[in-house]
């Protein structure tokens, strides 16, 4: 891998939100409150039918890197395209994703942006997580981390694709070169299983990058699932 060097690369976060005007408020609370500054903030809304809308402008309005996007006419396209128009729009060297019910640690950005400083060619990097919400759906998650451990090391990670285990619990935990991701396929055959279909494409060709801190919250609701 390339030597470090020292550099502020400016990292756009992606949010895609459908229909969470309590929660994305302390998502973007927590992307706000990054230590590293060099970023902006994405929101594509897909088709909201409460007031998330309303709540995301007000951050426009006050902030001058939150950006808010729609579809045409306010229509819901789902994640697929709506991650697309996000990444289209997209002006830093790396995409970030936050999902809009999830919250970020104030170091998430930074934490990477060294990954990158020390590593020029890295491509796509994720992190470890602390589960929090309905507690149930959490303890049936045990077997799926206890697996999970068993694959991810500190570091660099050459990963196994034709194994049926999605390596990235979910999206706000990954951070992928933006170029890289402009020229995948959207189309999965299982629009569930959409990650994990992007994230086979990229370990194909690229090794992952594993940050064992817990920088990424994910909140699990009643209809969680693997």
């Amino acid at each position: 891998m390339t030597s470090s060097t020292t550099k502020k690369p400016l990292i756009s976060i992606i949010v895609a939100s459908y229909n969470y005007e309590n929660l994305i408020i302390e998502t973007l609370d927590s992307l706000l409150a990054q230590t590293y500054k060099n970023y902006e903030v994405i929101v594509v809304d897909d088709g909201s039918k409460d007031k998330s809308v309303e709540v995301i402008t007000t951050y426009t309005q006050k902030y001058d890197n939150v950006y808010l996007y729609t579809h045409e006419n306010n229509v819901n396209k789902g994640l697929a395209t709506t991650l697309q128009l996000g990444i289209s729009k997209a002006k830093g060297e790396f995409v970030a994703f936050c999902e809009s019910d999830d919250y970020w640690h104030p170091q998430h950005l930074e934490k990477k942006v060294e990954v990158i400083n020390q590593y020029q060619d890295v491509q796509i990097i994720s992190n470890n997580l602390e589960l929090f919400g309905d507690q149930a759906t959490i303890d049936s998650y045990n077997n799926y981390f206890a697996l999970l451990k068993g694959y991810l090391k500190p570091g660099w990670n050459h990963l196994d694709i034709t194994k049926t285990i999605n390596y990235i619990p979910t999206f706000s935990t990954v951070m992928i070169k933006t170029e890289l991701l402009k020229g995948l396929n959207y189309d999965s055959i299982l629009p569930a299983w959409l990650d994990m279909w992007l994230y086979i494409q990229i370990l194909k060709y690229n090794d992952l990058y594993y940050i064992p801190e817990k920088l990424t919250f994910w909140r699990m609701h009643k209809s969680s699932y693997n």
